[in-house]
């Protein structure tokens, strides 16, 4: 079964006519607004600034001059992932995800998968030059070199202006594979499944996918009012458990990937600095006196990719 979250009852009741609007990827890396900075935006459940990238292994990081500040392997974040586009839903069993409120206070119960998906897949397969894939996000913890641990303490995000990476295809070990359906730990409790879209002409603008109406397999309640209709529908529909299936789609996720790496294949360096170890007002204190140039196009560094 899924939910998807709404802030207004006129939005669910659109999605219940079959009108599925798919945000950017662009907008969930800038969302809610970019006024939280540091460790604020670092620990702000709705954003991801993480959104379209793979990891590079530390060792690896061209820029020495910045590797005492970086506490874990740093993120290239792609920009043409941000004309990608994402619907988010969340995965549930016997209750709806905890600290879900911020999404909305209405929401529509997918109770017969089958049929949604049935619906999905016919919409999808009428589009023309679209890429989708569809299914339930993996979450992870921060690696350095590759191997994991877990920061729980302070952290702040710093993105390396100006500085890019040109990540090859060819064969590398510089890389820790990641696409769209992977998220950092602290995003777990969403549970989230997600259907994704690419098309090479989209815009940073949402997009609108039509499908058949959906009040036959969908419910519309309040977010207060959804475990006791979870249990309700229980008695009628068989619970799907969305979060454990394999993702589907027309293409496969390393094809996808590839085919937005190539079509442009400089990343944007971002990385996290902080542990439980460093307190906030140091952290703060280091990232105001760190001096980030710009450098020429002809500076930036090259490393191989798995691709």
């Amino acid at each position: 079964m899924l939910i998807r979250f709404f802030r207004n009852k006129e939005y669910a009741e659109q999605f219940l006519d079959g009108k599925i609007f798919c945000n950017s990827l662009n907008s969930f890396r800038n969302y809610p607004n970019t006024r939280l900075n540091g460790a604020e935006l670092a620990k702000d459940k709705c954003t991801d600034l993480f959104e379209g990238s793979v990891q590079l292994l530390r060792e690896y990081f061209p820029y020495k001059e910045f590797l005492s500040h970086i506490g874990c392997d740093p993120n290239l974040v792609f920009s043409e992932y941000s004309k990608a586009h994402i619907c988010c839903f969340s995965s549930i069993g016997n209750t709806i995800p905890n600290n879900m409120e911020q999404f909305g206070e209405w929401c529509v119960l997918i109770y017969d998968f089958k049929t949604f998906e049935k619906k999905l897949k016919n919409a999808l397969n009428s589009e023309r030059n679209i890429y989708y894939l569809y299914g339930g996000v993996e979450y992870y913890y921060p690696t350095i070199n590759g191997k994991q641990f877990n920061n729980n303490g302070n952290a702040v995000v710093f993105s390396l202006h100006g500085l890019r990476i040109y990540f090859d295809k060819h064969d590398s070990n510089a890389f820790i594979k990641r696409d769209a359906f992977c998220k950092f730990m602290r995003f777990k409790n969403q549970q989230e499944w997600r259907l994704f879209l690419y098309k090479e002409s989209y815009s940073l603008e949402a997009e609108i996918l039509i499908l058949d109406d959906l009040h036959d397999c969908c419910v519309l309640c309040q977010v207060s009012d959804a475990n006791s209709e979870i249990r309700r529908i229980q008695h009628d529909y068989p619970i799907v458990n969305t979060s454990q299936m394999r993702i589907k789609g027309n293409i496969t996720r390393e094809r996808l990937n590839g085919k937005i790496i190539e079509k442009n294949p400089w990343g944007h360096i971002y990385f996290i600095l902080g542990s439980k170890e460093v307190k906030t007002k140091e952290i703060n204190s280091l990232y105001k006196g760190l001096k980030i140039k710009r450098v020429n196009e002809q500076n930036r560094a090259t490393v191989r990719g798995f691709f």
